[in-house]
């Protein structure tokens, strides 16, 4: 696990595509994202099962690393990539 990133269940995501991705339809804690390269697109995180209640946005030129997140979704975890960048998604049942 990558320094500053604590995951005690020992889930995660690779998101490595342009694309929508459902990583959980339960509540769960997000509790962080590992980028290896710097992003060239947005990436959008949805508390949510549709693009709707965004909660996190990283812009374009977001910068590689972990990043540290801690934040309750309540209605699941949605991802969306606006390009083919390595997002990993740290996160844990809530």
């Amino acid at each position: 696990m990558a320094a500053g990133l604590e995951n005690t269940a020992g889930r995660s995501n690779r998101i490595t595509t342009a694309t929508t991705t459902q990583v959980t339809t339960t509540p769960a804690i997000l509790d962080g994202l590992l980028i290896p390269a710097n992003l060239v697109g947005i990436v959008n995180i949805y508390d949510a099962i549709t693009d709707t209640n965004e909660i996190v946005e990283l812009p374009a030129a977001y910068p590689a690393g972990p990043t540290p997140v801690g934040i309750l979704f309540t209605k699941g975890i949605r991802v969306k990539t606006a390009s083919a960048d390595e997002v990993v998604v740290i996160y844990r049942n809530a």
